[in-house]
């Protein structure tokens, strides 16, 4: 509500501004004041229609909060490039030089602010495609984070990993130009559902007596996630509607191969992309509570080859 009451009181400033220009203009002949009192009037009804009309009365109807924000991201761009147009448009007089004028801005911010450019036109690109949203994790270029906010130039990150372990906050705050969004593939973790397919490998011997083990690994994996698994399956349909993407099983599912060194004994199941490491810890524990009521089990002391955190999704 207070910003709501602030851009009232910007929008009465204007126009008072552009009602006395009218005036003064009326009475004197002041060279340009014509086209100053023209500027503030455009400037005025673009604030009144895109600032007041859409982004407080439009975007207040809206229910989810990311939308919000990419709403009002959208209409200051727009606020901004309009308002340089009709600047533009109303101080060159000559149509021809108003074109020329286009020309020369345009060949000046590709040479001279080539990263300033590529980074405006990449901020563009997020929004109108909607590549990520405001609270999305992803991944561009090597650097995870979760979305603080969408920039003009910059996308702001708080860092996931780093020097932590797992998918959770180092503490850092990320300015990411936008323009890597144009030369880097975004990977978005939570874009369109919330969950991802995570493995966890246990390594055992040769001789370990591993098959009894299977059964209630299996379980005990699919009792835990059985939430999870059914928001998946409903997230799995949602997705098939707006992309082509055959039928996907989301229930966990228990792999066996084996190496030179040792057997590996793999577990699949889904999990919340925001919290990988929770669950991840909590099945750990529980598989290790199943494996030693096994005694003929032996895990494999070398090239241990446990989940790692690190490392992406498989």
């Amino acid at each position: 509500m207070e910003g709501f009451w602030k851009k009232v009181l910007i929008a009465a400033l204007f126009v008072m501004i552009t009602f006395f220009l009218a005036v003064v203009d009326m009475r004197f002949d002041v060279k340009y004041l014509s086209k100053v009192f023209l500027t503030l009037v455009s400037i005025t009804l673009l604030y009144l229609v895109l600032k007041l009309l859409v982004e407080e009365f439009l975007v207040g109807r809206l229910r989810d909060y990311r939308t919000r924000y990419t709403v009002k991201k959208t209409t200051s761009i727009l606020f901004l490039l309009l308002a340089s147009v009709f600047i533009i448009g109303i101080w060159i007089e000559n149509t021809q030089a108003i074109l020329v004028a286009y020309g020369l801005i345009a060949a000046g911010i590709a040479i001279s602010l080539q990263d300033l450019f590529k980074g405006f036109t990449g901020g563009i690109l997020i929004l109108v495609s909607n590549l990520y949203r405001v609270g999305d994790r992803i991944e561009i270029g090597g650097t995870y984070g979760d979305v603080m906010d969408i920039g003009i130039l910059y996308t702001t990150l708080m860092e996931t990993r780093g020097w932590v372990l797992g998918d959770q906050a180092s503490g850092r705050i990320i300015s990411l130009p936008n323009s890597n969004v144009l030369t880097n593939a975004v990977k978005n973790y939570t874009k369109d559902h919330s969950f991802l397919w995570e493995e966890i490998t246990i390594p055992v011997t040769f001789d370990s007596n591993w098959e009894p083990l299977i059964e209630p690994i299996l379980l005990a994996v699919r009792e835990y996630t059985s939430d999870l698994t059914k928001q998946a399956s409903k997230e799995i349909i949602e997705i098939g509607e707006k992309y082509y993407l055959p039928r996907r099983d989301v229930e966990p599912a228990v792999y066996v191969t084996f190496d030179q060194s040792f057997i590996k004994i793999s577990v699949r199941y889904v999990t919340e992309a925001k919290m990988r490491r929770f669950h991840a810890d909590a099945l750990h524990r529980l598989i290790l509570k199943e494996a030693a009521k096994h005694k003929d089990v032996k895990i494999a002391q070398s090239q241990l080859e446990s989940w790692k955190y690190g490392e992406g999704p498989t």
